[in-house]
């Protein structure tokens, strides 16, 4: 087939029908503001240098240091063989990595911002695995300083309220099933013997293969019979592992700009429970309209905002008026891309954690990869000794 078919063969605006406009998304990523740092750009750095972009994301400057130990704020007594600085009020000791999530580190400063670039880079996210290939090291390294920054990105960027033009959606996670291989041949057998001992081993072959799914099959069944849920949305029965991702986002206001900040909390369903508690931590109920779809959980809740509208997605995406919630839809396609498509099974104790980092993700698209390097490194530095992965 040649260009011009294909070219041809494309589908063009009916008669009447305004043209799908572009979201702009492929000339900010060609741009020049999407790349302002790369791994080279980290690697050229010299050791002072790093060590003046670490002490800058947590402090600002080395005049305004705080002691992590008494909180005293000065420019210290610095120590240059060692890196340290003496608390000029308590006599302490301190490093820029002291009582952060890097304390007592062993990789040196360089690698560590080399693997935190390696992970903003990723659109939807970035597995272990991937940046052990770019940065190296030990996976299991890897694995607790990708962690490190999910929870400091969960602590630190997903508080706080909205007020505004509330979205609120939320998106099924988890409870695949991840057993389905498992009791069954994963390979031929070969064949030895005479034609007829060869032809009694295809007839036990292909009674194991027969039985081997149904054996499987029947057993999740009853254990999904024994441990799942029913819905009260849709009156299913769910896997135990299941969970629903709940997103509060706020309109920026400009055409094509987006969500402006974004909030996430984690569910068993979209009940009224979890709906009820995601608008008490992270909206401001009086100053906001609410927009959502038509599921029930968010009928009661409603009547506490300015406005509440709503889109019945069964029958439309975009209701008479303007109602939608393309934005939910939105951090819902980012978050199951980086859910089936990066890290393949996130489990529930981390899901909370993978939902803040889509979110994050998502508010920080429009920033160069140095913005969003900076952007983490004062998230993770401000955010404590962590309190999950120590």
């Amino acid at each position: 087939m040649t260009l011009g078919l294909i070219v041809a063969e494309r589908p063009r605006p009916r008669p009447g029908e305004k043209p799908r406009k572009r979201s702009g998304t492929a000339a900010w990523h060609m741009s020049k503001e999407a790349v302002t740092c790369t791994l080279e750009d980290v690697y050229a750095m010299t050791d002072h240098q790093v060590h003046e972009l670490w002490v800058r994301q947590r402090w600002g400057s080395r005049e305004t240091i705080v002691c992590p130990h008494c909180g005293t704020v000065d420019s210290h007594y610095w120590r240059k063989a060692s890196m340290r600085w003496k608390c000029a009020a308590c006599d302490r000791t301190f490093s820029v990595t002291s009582a952060t999530p890097f304390a007592q580190h062993k990789r040196t400063l360089k690698q560590l911002t080399a693997l935190m670039l390696s992970w903003v880079n990723g659109t939807s996210g970035v597995p272990a695995l991937q940046t052990r290939r770019n940065t190296g090291g030990r996976y299991n390294t890897v694995f607790m300083n990708q962690h490190k920054l999910r929870e400091a990105v969960m602590r630190m960027f997903n508080v706080g309220l909205l007020v505004g033009d509330i979205e609120m959606d939320g998106v099924h996670i988890s409870g695949r099933n991840a057993k389905g291989k498992r009791g069954r041949p994963q390979a031929t057998q070969p064949f030895a013997g005479t034609p007829e001992s060869q032809s009694e081993q295809v007839k036990t072959l292909q009674d194991m293969l027969q039985a081997g799914p149904k054996k499987v099959a029947e057993g999740a069944r009853r254990r999904k019979a024994a441990a799942a849920a029913r819905d009260g949305t849709y009156a299913q029965m769910l896997d135990q592992d299941r969970r629903i991702v709940i997103c509060a986002r706020t309109r920026s206001g400009v055409p094509g700009g987006g969500a402006r900040r974004t909030r996430v909390s984690v569910g068993r369903t979209e009940g009224p429970v979890a709906v009820n508690a995601t608008i008490r931590d992270f909206i401001a109920v009086p100053e906001s309209v609410l927009n959502t779809d038509m599921a029930k959980a968010y009928v009661e809740p409603g009547k506490q905002f300015l406005a509440h509208l709503s889109v019945e997605h069964a029958k439309e995406l975009v209701g008479p008026n303007g109602e939608n919630t393309n934005l939910g839809e939105e951090f819902a396609r980012r978050h199951k891309r980086a859910e089936r498509g990066m890290y393949l099974n996130i489990e529930p104790k981390y899901m909370l954690d993978y939902g803040a980092e889509s979110a994050w993700r998502s508010d920080t698209r429009r920033l160069g990869t140095g913005g969003q390097l900076h952007h983490l490194m004062a998230l993770a530095l401000r955010n404590g000794l962590s309190r999950f992965w120590r």
